[in-house]
């Protein structure tokens, strides 16, 4: 009973964040990071699921709060969506930039088709790799790389999810006429660690992080403050998503993005200037990105949530049912 309410409530944040920005009775920001840390501290004490579940109701709840806090800044007092505009823009979209949404509905923009087909193909490679990871595995006994053999499955799933469901939702939309634009801009062209984060990888996080850390922080304590913040914010999201839900390896994902802080201020921008060859800047980029990822994708939230996922996932788990 308790985990169908905190589903149907989570369900209606929307319509709570319409109420609020519409009526004004609440500072929407306000109002946002309460219902955020109010869902936390909720499923955290009172639901029991599988790591999978969880999750996915932290990351829901608090995508969905902080869309509030987004969207107050975005469009102030004179740019409001009407609800069906909101509603498209909440539970529709994974991006936190609702401006788009004021078009909807319109004319279907002539691009649609071509992120609906680069979507599918895109998650039709993930479920291969994944059915050929299994077979791999099937064949080759366990041993003491097993961590990270099974952190390739990470690709696949990012393959299904940032790369094709997400493009899809864009190619959707696009023929509702929204003009919206991809959450994940080609970040393999990052020549630096600074562009990938900034810029490239995962948007709709980047928005999320300079309205609600980086520009307010930037007026009361100046820029390098307000940049160390973002990437603490950050890591402390990753808490959310990764550790909680396995009660596990609390600490790791906080030191990541404290890692790629500390390399983008201390190293990146005193030294990359000099790497002129792009095989160089290249190599760094990814070199920063991956060897350092067992920090970020610890054991337990591999084995508690990447490989039930990627196995749910899987052809061979039905042929084998």
């Amino acid at each position: 009973m308790t985990f169908l309410i905190v589903i149907i409530l989570i369900s209606c944040i929307p319509v709570f964040g319409y109420l609020i920005l519409k009526n004004k009775v609440f500072n929407p920001a306000i109002a946002g990071w309460l219902m955020t840390t109010a869902f936390i501290l909720f499923i955290f004490l009172y639901i029991q699921s599988a790591p999978l579940v969880l999750m996915l109701l932290y990351i829901t709840s608090t995508f969905l709060s902080l869309k509030i806090v987004v969207a107050h800044n975005h469009l102030g007092k004179d740019k409001q969506l009407n609800f069906s505009q909101w509603l498209v823009f909440c539970y529709l979209w994974f991006g936190m930039n609702p401006l788009p949404f004021r078009q909807f509905p319109s004319k279907s923009l002539d691009d649609f088709s071509g992120y609906l087909k680069i979507g599918a193909s895109r998650i039709l490679i993930g479920l291969l790799l994944i059915a050929g990871m299994d077979f791999l595995y099937a064949n080759i006994p366990n041993g003491r790389y097993d961590y990270f053999l099974h952190l390739s499955y990470l690709i696949a799933l990012s393959l299904i999810l940032h790369f094709g469901v997400l493009q899809i939702a864009a190619g959707n939309l696009r023929y509702l006429g929204v003009p919206v634009t991809l959450l994940f801009k080609d970040p393999i062209r990052s020549k630096s660690l600074d562009e990938f984060w900034g810029k490239r990888w995962n948007v709709a996080f980047v928005e999320l992080t300079t309205i609600a850390v980086l520009r307010p922080l930037k007026k009361l304590f100046g820029n390098k403050t307000a940049f160390w913040a973002s990437f603490i914010f950050s890591g402390l999201l990753h808490e959310l998503a990764i550790s909680l839900p396995v009660n596990s390896g609390y600490g790791k994902p906080l030191l990541y993005f404290f890692l790629q802080a500390f390399l983008i201020v201390v190293i990146e921008k005193r030294f990359l200037s000099k790497l002129t060859h792009p095989v160089l800047k290249k190599f760094w980029v990814l070199a920063c990105l991956i060897l350092p990822v067992f920090m970020l994708f610890h054991e337990q939230f591999i084995y508690q949530i990447i490989i039930p996922l990627a196995q749910y996932l899987s052809i061979f788990s039905y042929l084998n049912s």
